[in-house]
């Protein structure tokens, strides 16, 4: 019997992929230079230093981010859930899925995008127009309407792809076949994007 010493025989390569609105931004020069005094706070706004210092930093809160806390506890549940069935690794976003954990990897995925969306959905894009309108009163003078998307839900975006090296007729299209053919539909998809 052959010895296989090929780990990705034995697996697949798990790429897991979010972003989110970023509820924090730097201020613009002009915004600072309009922000006199040595220190200048008001709840949505916060700058430190000497007025007109070229070492001053300043950063304005674009939206309260209490809905966004509880979009990433849904990612963090996801993370861990994964992390009890896969192996780490050293690529920052990627995880090692053992052959026999491939489908349940993809279950906790599908519930956990399904839930992600539900978030999402229910909380955050219910509370944004007043969050919106509170941020327009909060950040008065500095407030701007170009830090804000015209579609803050298209900002949100949670996917996963298998990645398996093995031979092409390899360990994901041996174990699910329906699986195999959905991250081959995905990567169709991501070369045309890519294109």
């Amino acid at each position: 019997m052959e010895n296989n010493d090929n780990i990705f025989d034995r697996g697949a390569l798990l790429q897991v992929e979010s972003h989110a609105p970023c509820s924090v931004k730097k201020l613009r020069e002009a915004e600072l230079e309009f922000l006199t005094g040595d220190t200048y706070q008001k709840s949505w706004v916060k700058v430190t230093g000497k007025s007109g210092s070229k070492w001053l930093r300043g950063q304005k809160q674009l939206f309260d981010p209490s809905e966004l806390k509880k979009v990433q506890k849904v990612k963090n549940a996801i993370n861990s859930a994964l992390d009890s069935i896969c192996l780490t690794s050293p690529l920052k976003g990627v995880k090692f899925v053992p052959i026999r954990n491939i489908p349940r990897a993809a279950d906790i995925l599908k519930a956990g995008i399904a839930a992600y969306w539900e978030v999402i959905d229910d909380d955050f894009m219910t509370a944004w127009p007043e969050r919106y309108a509170e941020s327009r009163d909060g950040l008065g003078p500095v407030w701007n309407e170009h830090d804000y998307p015209r579609d803050i839900r298209s900002k949100f975006g949670l996917d996963y792809q298998f990645l398996n090296l093995a031979a092409p007729n390899g360990a994901v299209k041996t174990i699910d076949p329906d699986l195999y053919r959905e991250e081959a539909r995905k990567f169709k998809e991501a070369m045309e994007r890519a294109r």
